[in-house]
C-alpha cells in the first residue's frame, strides 16, 4: 500500500509541476531557472531530493513486489545523483539552465503535454496499487 501511496503521490507532483508548462511556459521556465540561481539553492533542491528519495527507498524496504522494487531502485539512483549534484554544484547547475533554455515554448509544451500524461498514468497505477492492497 505504501508503494502505491508513493507513485500516486509522485504522479500528482508531475502533474503540478509540469502541468504550467502547457500554459505558460516561458513564465514556468523563469520560475524554475529562479531555484537555480546560485549553487546554494541548487544544492538545497538536491538536498530535498535526497531526502524524498531515502525517504522513499526506507518505506519501500519490505515491499518484494515488482512496483516496490521500482521505486526503490528509482530512489537510489535519484540519491546516487544528487550526491554527484552536491559535489560538483557548479558545472550540473550551468548545464540545467543551459538544457532548459535550449528549448523553444512550443517545445515546452508537448514537454508538459507529456509530463501530465505520465503523471495522470503514475496516478492510476498507484490508484490500483492502493486499491488492490484495501481490498486484499
Amino acid at each position: 500500500m505504501t508503494t502505491g501511496i508513493i507513485i500516486t503521490l509522485a504522479g500528482l507532483l508531475m502533474i503540478v509541476t509540469r502541468g504550467p508548462l502547457i500554459w505558460n511556459p516561458g513564465g514556468w521556465r523563469t520560475k524554475l531557472l529562479s531555484l537555480l540561481d546560485t549553487d546554494a539553492k541548487f544544492r538545497r533542491l538536491g538536498l530535498i531530493m535526497a531526502l524524498v528519495s531515502v525517504i522513499c527507498y526506507v518505506l519501500t524496504m519490505n515491499d518484494l513486489t515488482m512496483p516496490g522494487q521500482l521505486v526503490r531502485w528509482f530512489s537510489a539512483i535519484i540519491f546516487a545523483l544528487t550526491v554527484v549534484w552536491a559535489i560538483f554544484p557548479s558545472p550540473l547547475r550551468q548545464l540545467a539552465v543551459n538544457i532548459w533554455n535550449m528549448f523553444s515554448e512550443t517545445v515546452l509544451r508537448v514537454i508538459g503535454v507529456f509530463a501530465v500524461l505520465i503523471g495522470i498514468w503514475l496516478v492510476y497505477v498507484g490508484g490500483t496499487l492502493v486499491g488492490a492492497a484495501i481490498a486484499a
